[in-house]
């Protein structure tokens, strides 16, 4: 567990905050973003499937996840930069594409009445229109972690 690293490049341009209510505890809701057997079955919009996706977490390692998205394949990467587990993760993400900007995503979960709140923050995008389309990703994403806790916990 280390500090947040603070870079102002990397936390310049628009921001997206995304949050949610599981009826999961922290510690599903954790494993859920920890587990990479568990990770590849929701870590994408809905309308995508992950093909592949490997991770180092701990603070300084990589992780890589491509996804298929209709006829294309996207790649995205970063590497964790704090790690509090069932509270906090902190990581770089950056699509493998010419002038992608490197940002970064902030997930804290909190205990709520129905089990956790999740904070998704992001910052860093090169435009407002980056910066929406990555919210409405998020929340599919959401949809889909949703979904997964649920079939997690029959």
């Amino acid at each position: 567990m280390a500090a947040p690293q603070s870079d102002p490049a990397l936390s310049a341009g628009p921001e997206i905050v995304v949050t949610r209510a599981l009826d999961a505890p922290p510690a599903h809701v954790w494993r859920a973003w920890t587990d990479p057997g568990i990770l590849e079955k929701w870590l994408c919009p809905e309308h995508c499937t992950v093909l592949s996706l490997a991770g180092d977490l701990r603070v300084g390692g990589a992780y890589r996840e491509s996804m298929r998205c209709g006829d294309d394949v996207m790649t995205v990467s970063g590497r964790y930069l704090e790690v509090v587990p069932e509270r906090r993760l902190v990581f770089t993400h950056q699509w493998d594409e010419p002038g992608s900007p490197e940002t970064v995503v902030t997930v804290e979960l909190r205990p709520h009445r129905r089990g956790t709140e999740i904070v998704l923050t992001q910052r860093g995008f090169a435009s407002p229109a980056s910066a929406d389309s990555h919210r409405e990703g998020w929340t599919s994403a959401f949809n889909n972690l949703a979904r997964q806790l649920a079939a997690m916990a029959d």
